[in-house]
């Protein structure tokens, strides 16, 4: 009986106190760079919506909005696109899809950019310029 009794006890202190402890890795890592001197800004969005930049202190986004950039990327078929067309200066995106680093840049004045990408990029940094400090 005492036996049973500490086993129950065991098994439900471990249960209790067991928390997976994934480590945060980076979801998104968007930015802007090029022009004279050649200087790459990047602000990084973390699985657990932390954001990082060298330039702007930010507010940490809710597991709502990371998880619909998220699935915004597939839905949009981010996760599909192929697109590196740089100009002198030029916005990017990079991001992780089944264990591949996917990046794609662009010059901000083509009209050939993929409607897609501008809207993504477009609603990221609106996100971001709502999060900051």
């Amino acid at each position: 009986m005492y036996t049973l009794s500490a086993v129950c006890i065991i098994f439900t202190y471990s249960c209790n106190t067991y928390k997976s402890k994934t480590k945060p890795y980076e979801l998104i890592k968007v930015g802007n760079g090029g022009g004279f001197a050649g200087i790459e800004f990047a602000t990084i969005i973390y699985s657990d919506g932390k954001i990082s930049s060298k330039e702007i202190s930010y507010n940490k986004l809710k597991k709502e909005i990371v998880s619909q950039l998220k699935s915004n990327i597939s839905v949009l078929g981010l996760d599909q696109l192929d697109y590196n067309v740089p100009g002198n200066v030029y916005h990017f995106l990079e991001f992780n899809t089944n264990g591949k680093l996917r990046r794609m840049a662009w010059d901000p004045q083509s009209k050939d950019v993929p409607a897609q990408l501008v809207l993504f990029y477009n609603n990221i940094n609106q996100i971001l310029n709502n999060s900051k400090k």
